[in-house]
C-alpha cells in the first residue's frame, strides 16, 4: 500500500487539506487577475493548482501500487495535454484535457467511496474521506459546467462574469455547482441552454442521494459496531 504508519491512518486529512486549499485558491486568483482579459492566465493557473491536487490526492488516498500508477499516469497525461494546448491551442487537446481530469475525479471518488462505504470501521478517518467525497462531486460538476460554458451552442448561464470565448472564472463555477448539491438555490446565478439545466438536477438530486446513503451508511455500521463491542 502506499503510504503507511500515520499516513495511512491520517491519509484523508492530507486529502481534505489539499481540496480545501484548492477551493480556497480560486478566489484569490480570481482577484488577483480581475481583468477578464487575463482570463486565460487564471485557467492556466488554475489547471496547474488542480495537477498538483491530482499529485497529492495520488499519494494520499492509501492506494495499492497498481491504483497508484493509473493515477500518476492520468496525472502526467493530463499535464502533457495541458502543455500541448498552452503551445498549440485547439479543441481537440482542450476536450482530452477535460476528460482526463474528468476521469481522475471519478477514479478518486471511487477509492474515496471503497473506504467510506465499505470500510468496516467508522472513525474520523472516514468522516474525513466522507466530506473529501463531497467536495470532489463539486468540483466534478464544476468542470462539466465549465465545459459547457466555454463550448456550448447556446449561453451556460447568467449572472457569471462573461468573458472572452464565452470563458467564466472557475471560481464562480464552485460557487454554483456546490449552492446546487447542497439544494440551497440562492437564484443569483441561472442555467440557461438545457443541457446545463439537466447537470442542475442531477447534481441536486446526488449531492441530496449522497447525504441519505451517507448518514444512514454512516449510522448503521456505527449501531452494528455498538452492538458487536457490547
Amino acid at each position: 500500500m502506499i503510504g503507511q504508519g500515520k499516513l495511512a491512518t491520517r491519509n484523508f486529512l492530507w486529502t481534505l487539506a489539499a481540496l480545501l486549499s484548492f477551493l480556497l485558491l480560486m478566489p484569490v486568483l480570481h482577484v488577483r487577475y480581475v481583468s477578464v482579459e487575463r482570463l486565460e492566465e487564471v485557467r492556466f493557473l488554475v489547471k496547474f493548482c488542480f495537477s498538483l491536487l491530482m499529485l497529492s490526492s495520488c499519494w494520499t488516498l492509501n492506494l495499492n501500487r497498481q491504483y497508484f500508477r493509473l493515477g500518476v499516469w492520468l496525472v502526467l497525461l493530463s499535464l502533457l495535454a495541458e502543455t500541448l494546448m498552452f503551445v498549440f491551442p485547439s479543441f481537440p487537446l482542450e476536450a482530452i484535457n477535460y476528460c482526463l481530469v474528468l476521469l481522475f475525479i471519478i477514479y478518486s471518488s471511487f477509492a474515496l467511496g471503497r473506504h467510506v462505504f465499505i470500510h468496516a470501521r467508522v472513525d474520523i478517518n472516514v468522516i474525513l474521506g466522507s466530506v473529501c467525497l463531497y467536495l470532489l462531486m463539486g468540483i466534478f460538476w464544476a468542470t462539466l459546467y465549465d465545459a459547457l460554458a466555454i463550448y456550448g451552442a447556446q449561453p451556460a448561464f447568467q449572472g457569471m462574469t462573461q468573458a472572452v470565448h464565452g470563458g467564466v472564472y472557475f471560481d464562480e463555477l464552485l460557487y454554483y455547482s456546490f449552492i446546487t448539491l447542497t439544494s440551497v438555490g440562492y437564484g443569483d446565478m441561472l442555467p440557461l441552454s438545457p443541457m446545463v439545466r439537466v447537470l442542475a438536477y442531477l447534481e441536486a438530486v446526488a449531492g441530496q442521494f449522497y447525504m441519505a446513503v451517507l448518514v444512514a451508511g454512516l449510522v448503521g455500521r456505527y449501531h452494528i459496531r455498538s452492538a458487536a463491542d457490547s
